[in-house]
């Protein structure tokens, strides 16, 4: 009897052991994803950054049209668009379980980052972009995969972006800010963080785009508020065009110089800028109500 206790006892310490090896490796793991400061509230660019100037482009108008307000795919097809975003279905909606509606995600692409779900997931030529969180609503993991290795490039946590540093307490549950798009250019990640409700919830501290160096992991420059809360921006060289707007404030596309992020040209926009897509020469501007055409030049 003694004998088999004693080798009860023995595999019970095994297993504990195991258990704090593989939590040890885990742990490890996660320490390799680089979690970021809190950012400033209000335009910043870091000492010693490259500056130069660059003069915005020209958009002239070319078509401007009402839409259906919920025919986005519709928009994409028709205008032969690419939304570079791939199709993540919500594992607790029922429905989708016997459907052929089905995710299009890279099968090199995690699901999950520890306890949190794949909550969108995007690319670019190089890299495919992944956020994580809680819920569909959250996003603030950002796990970066190279595209030829199909394996993990980057890695940030962006849990020092949720929140403003004023917000009314009343409407906490609706302002943490989300990873909302990201791309990298000359070894330089520029990603935009937003909520989607009224600026006023977190006293205007919303909807910017920073720049960060993949080197060093230190931020480069931050714009100022309020200049991106849609889906998507682009850049043309040496710009970045994005939008925002929302209910209550006035809607504008911004062009802002690459190298300090500052505001170098805005557009007034019927409704609020969902998606902004450049094609060729052109670009597509998709609004809450309204379809934009500009071409592009210097």
């Amino acid at each position: 009897m003694k004998k088999i206790l004693s080798t009860i006892l023995c595999l019970c310490l095994v297993m504990t052991l195991c258990s704090h090896v593989v939590y040890a490796n885990d742990k490890k793991d996660n320490q390799s994803i680089t979690v970021l400061k809190k950012p400033p509230m209000k335009y910043m660019l870091s000492k010693g950054a490259k500056t130069k100037k660059v003069s915005p482009l020209k958009l002239t108008q070319k078509s401007k049209k009402s839409n259906e307000i919920i025919d986005e795919e519709k928009w994409f097809t028709k205008n032969k668009l690419n939304s570079r975003r791939y199709q993540i279905i919500d594992r607790d909606i029922s429905y989708y379980e016997d459907s052929d509606y089905k995710d299009d995600i890279p099968s090199y692409v995690e699901e999950n980052y520890d306890y949190l779900i794949l909550t969108d997931a995007f690319y670019d030529d190089n890299y495919v972009y992944c956020t994580y969180g809680g819920n569909y609503a959250e996003g603030y993991i950002l796990t970066i995969y190279n595209k030829k290795t199909k394996e993990i490039a980057y890695q940030y946590d962006f849990s020092n972006y949720r929140y403003s540093s004023k917000y009314v307490k009343e409407d906490y549950d609706y302002i943490q800010q989300k990873i909302m798009w990201a791309t990298i250019k000359n070894n330089v990640l520029y990603v935009s963080n937003s909520h989607l409700t009224y600026a006023k919830s977190s006293y205007n501290q919303n909807a910017y785009i920073t720049a960060i160096d993949l080197k060093t992991n230190k931020l480069i420059w931050r714009s100022q508020a309020l200049v991106a809360n849609s889906y998507r921006f682009e850049i043309i060289g040496d710009v970045i065009i994005t939008g925002y707007g929302f209910t209550d404030k006035p809607d504008y596309i911004y062009q802002l110089n690459i190298h300090t992020g500052k505001i170098i040209s805005k557009l007034l926009v019927k409704t609020a800028p969902e998606y902004i897509v450049k094609k060729g020469n052109y670009l597509y501007i998709r609004t809450y109500n309204t379809d934009y055409v500009y071409k592009i030049s210097k």
